[in-house]
């Protein structure tokens, strides 16, 4: 009875963000089991110790508990905003230049604001993350420091030192990515390999190790669990009790914990029990990537090693480390949407020098006479990561389907059986039907002979997308631009991916405003792009096999000097109208007779633009809207009373997010949007 109560005070602790005690509560459940197996001496250490940290953490979370309306604890810091909490609410909140610490205490008097409407990824993953309304401004003042006692420490024993060398060990023993480390972590996720950059299994048995051995030179055998098990949890303290270093913790000292005591769980119910338990705490952590990464692999490596009774040394640790790269496909491909080929060679290599860097990095962390070595070391080791990533080759597969990771981990269990009977021929059918599976998904655009069109939402600007059949390439009409964020690499490179596309066959920038072109550098520097098309005298634009035709020919560049694009695509007719203005309107319906099936709404629907006679004349049988949020009142309620008024239907990027049109057999075409 007093085990279970301990262990469900220790869950309830981490569902109020009493981590530390939680922590220390859950273990001392499972010591009571065994206490008699401590001496006198050893329990009485415990309990003091715990004692001291649940006494540290209640006054600490006491003094900090928000109890006014105007008060906001924050939960979470990044780059430009924070999420912060009142009475278990979330909210978001936008800021900018001031440091600023998770656990700090704010005073803002912002009103707030629910963040629905409007579709958006970022605004999706808030909602997952139960973040549901937004503070309307970004003035606050920091009231109290909400800095621990382990975060003093951490910041103590990096005082002073060199800014490269304090951003190196953020990065390598507390997760933080900052200025100087950027580089080498981006290097990591292009090479898909950043999870070994994230204390998790692989760290913390190392440190187990490390400390282990310390003690047994310094003759203290006994107890020797307890002290390491102290130790560490300092250190995940730290941390701030992250997704993947607490599991690992947990696991780890239950594991040696089962084995001392004979409680009769096997690896993978201890590890499933663990992962229930945080899901149980907190249901949104199925869609943390951390959290998804660290109990699939942990799991696979305990499934493996117990089919196929590895010892993870020399082939068979190769052998282990081929079999989680297999396993981690799905996943890579769910994230990324491509595979790097290098990526299995470089988890072999890098893995044992990432171990040996990560005790260095305790070791410099305590004697910063190490301080210039380990800046050596890391620079080295960082311009070789640069040189490996420089010499990558990309495959872009795609999303994968619900069937493709259906059968792709059916396959893969069958060869994991297979392994375990030790029938090699039927381990290499599995890993050739692997194989051409993969290649399937890869080919799936080359396979697909429709024409496909996509008006993607990059908020406040223009960007279609034209699937070019039977290849993996597309054109793009116009690329967006923000001023607060890269559109490139975060709206159309990752869209592009998704849908198997690895080459972009032209770019054509209707007229020279920064939301329609800004994203252009950035998209040449990180996709490969054959051919940038702006000049406004071109008469004709291929596209695939079908030609558009400019029927704004000027020598402009501003709104109305826009290259208007008219031509047939996929069996409808597409009018695509830049920024024009109802002038330039006029003389199109008076120069060309027009039939339109799909009208890209100029201007973003100014209302300086889409007449009623223009509308009367095209009798478009959908007008596509491509705007975000604006000071320009963009779309204008005009514009929406001329499309309603003439029973015209209308999509809006900001609140349909990416509208796709294909074609269909059954209907003249087929949507697809957020409803």
């Amino acid at each position: 009875m007093l085990v279970f109560l301990l262990i469900l005070l220790g869950l309830l602790s981490v569902l109020f963000y009493y981590q530390t005690l939680s922590l220390f509560l859950l273990l001392l459940g499972y010591l009571v089991i065994v206490f008699t197996k401590l001496t006198k001496k050893e329990l009485g250490v415990l309990l003091l110790f715990a004692g001291v940290f649940i006494i540290i953490n209640y006054n600490f979370y006491k003094e900090n508990e928000v109890s006014d309306s105007y008060y906001y604890e924050v939960h979470e810091v990044k780059e430009k905003y924070l999420i912060v909490s009142q009475n278990d609410n979330y909210y978001l909140l936008n800021y900018e230049d001031i440091e600023i610490n998770r656990l700090d205490i704010i005073f803002s008097v912002a009103n707030k604001e629910s963040i629905k409407g409007t579709y958006n990824e970022f605004y999706n993953y808030l909602n997952k993350q139960r973040v549901y309304s937004r503070l309307d401004s970004n003035e606050f003042e920091v009231v109290k420091d909400g800095n621990n006692l382990f975060e003093l420490v951490k910041i103590k024993l990096l005082e002073g030192r060199n800014k490269e060398s304090v951003s190196y060990l953020n990065l390598i023993l507390f997760n933080k990515k900052e200025t100087f480390n950027k580089t080498l972590f981006t290097n990591f996720s292009l090479l898909s390999c950043s999870h070994l950059l994230v204390v998790s299994g692989f760290h913390l048995s190392l440190l187990f190790k490390v400390i282990d051995k310390i003690l047994i030179k310094f003759r203290i055998e006994k107890g020797n669990l307890l002290v390491s098990s102290i130790l560490v949890s300092i250190y995940l303290a730290m941390l701030n009790f992250s997704v993947s270093s607490f599991r690992a913790f947990l696991y780890h000292i239950f594991k040696r914990f089962n084995k001392k005591i004979d409680f009769e769980l096997s690896n993978q119910e201890l590890l499933g029990a663990i992962g229930v338990t945080f899901l149980f705490i907190n249901p949104g952590y199925i869609f943390n990537y951390s959290f998804l990464y660290s109990f699939l692999f942990a799991y696979a490596v305990e499934i493996i090693v117990n089919l196929t009774k590895y010892q993870v040394k020399g082939n068979k640790g190769f052998e282990l480390a081929f079999n989680m790269f297999l396993i981690s496909i799905p996943i890579i491909l769910l994230n990324s949407y491509e595979l790097n080929v290098l990526t299995l060679i470089v988890i072999i290599l890098i893995s044992k020098p990432i171990g040996y860097l990560f005790i260095f990095s305790f070791i410099t962390l305590f004697l910063s006479k190490f301080d210039l070595i380990y800046r050596l070391i890391m620079n080295v080791f960082n311009n070789l990561v640069n040189l490996i990533e420089s010499k990558s080759v990309y495959l872009v597969f795609g999303k994968p389907s619900l069937i493709f990771l259906i059968g792709y981990f059916l396959i893969l269990i069958f060869y994991l059986i297979s392994k375990e009977s030790k029938n090699k021929l039927n381990e290499y059918k599995y890993l050739i039907c692997l194989a051409f599976l993969l290649i399937i998904q890869y080919s799936l655009p080359c396979l697909n002979s429709n024409e496909r069109v996509t008006f993607l939402n990059v908020g406040q600007g223009d960007c279609v997308v034209l699937f070019i059949p039977r290849s993996k390439q597309a054109v793009l009409i116009d690329v967006g631009g923000s001023k607060y964020s890269d559109i490139a690499t975060s709206k159309i490179i990752p869209y592009l991916k998704s849908k198997g596309v690895n080459v972009i066959d032209k770019v054509i920038i209707t007229h020279d405003d920064f939301d329609h072109s800004g994203s252009l550098p950035s998209l040449i520097s990180n996709f490969k792009v054959k051919e940038v098309i702006n000049d406004s005298m071109i008469e004709r634009v291929k596209i695939g096999n079908k030609k558009f035709s400019n029927l704004n020919i000027n020598d402009k560049r501003d709104n109305d000097g826009s290259i208007v694009l008219y031509g047939e695509y996929l069996g409808l007719n597409f009018l695509f109208t830049g920024d024009i203005s109802v002038p330039i309107e006029e003389r199109l319906i008076s120069e060309y007779n027009l039939e339109v099936d799909i009208l890209k709404v100029s201007h973003h629907g100014s209302k300086n633009s889409t007449s009623e006679v223009f509308l009367r004349e095209i009798e478009p049988s959908l007008a596509i809207i491509s705007s975000g949020v604006n000071n320009y009142g963009h779309p204008s309620k005009e514009v929406l009373d001329r499309l309603r008024q003439n029973n015209i239907p209308y999509l809006r990027t900001d609140i349909n997010n990416h509208i796709f049109i294909s074609e269909s057999i059954f209907t003249k075409f087929y949507l697809e949007y957020f409803k």
